[in-house]
């Protein structure tokens, strides 16, 4: 009698562990279905609030500009800004899936693959009409004045910073408009380091036959997904 007791509660204890076993089993892959599914759902807002400001800017037009404020989730492994879409690329339960938005206009640009809270990204249309997200660099003045004599010239000197966690490389610079036949951009690196700051001369020599008023022109910088542009506004006076 007391035999068959003892086995109808070790019994007893062998199913109570089993099913304990069993509810952990499915609360811990609960659990992880409810945790990936955060983690699409965040990277789907990412993308969509991102392709909702540059639609934004699209409809503005040329000189719009805006910011939106994203967390990466921990799963993302790549990023791409390209065409008319804005991508993100995650590692989830041990394949890759792309999540993804769609843009009014073409974009380019840069968008962070490592996984942080609270990046502050720019979203443009640069006054050239790029559409651009995440620039990629900073530079000491966001738009240059000058007020110049006929015949003057000198120069001003301008500090760029690499604002990504990654190399900018194949850097160059151009300047349109009106002012473009005064200015010459000297010393600008070909590739800068993240967190680098780059110092550069840009050169003016305002001919003496040029009429009094007010010149117009950007200075245009690009790399390897990166772009940004400075406005520059000459006042020439007339020489005394």
């Amino acid at each position: 009698m007391c035999s068959k007791k003892s086995q109808a509660s070790m019994e007893y204890v062998i199913i109570i562990a089993m099913l304990m076993l069993a509810f952990g089993y499915i609360s811990y892959f609960t659990l992880s279905d409810l945790q990936v599914s955060m983690e699409l759902a965040n990277a789907q807002d990412v993308v969509d609030s991102l392709a909702k400001a540059a639609n934004t800017v699209y409809s503005l037009g040329p000189c719009s500009k805006t910011y939106v404020f994203v967390t990466i989730p921990n799963s993302v492994v790549d990023s791409y800004v390209k065409q008319n879409t804005i991508g993100l690329e995650m590692s989830i339960m041990g394949g890759n899936t792309d999540i993804y938005a769609h843009t009014l206009g073409n974009v380019t640009g840069y968008l962070p693959a490592t996984p942080r809270s609270y990046y502050k990204i720019p979203v443009e249309m640069t006054c050239s009409g790029v559409l651009i997200i995440g620039g990629g660099f900073s530079i000491t003045s966001r738009e240059i004045r000058l007020n110049i004599t006929q015949g003057e010239s000198g120069s001003i000197n301008l500090n760029l910073t690499n604002e990504r966690g990654t190399i900018i490389g194949g850097m160059d610079s151009f300047v349109i408009g009106g002012a473009s036949n005064w200015i010459t951009i000297s010393g600008l690196a070909t590739s800068i380091d993240p967190g680098i700051t780059d110092e550069f001369t840009a050169s003016f020599n305002i001919p003496s036959e040029t009429r009094t008023g007010t010149y117009a022109g950007t200075l245009m910088i690009n790399g390897t997904d990166a772009f940004i542009e400075v406005p520059i506004y000459i006042v020439v006076d007339e020489a005394i």
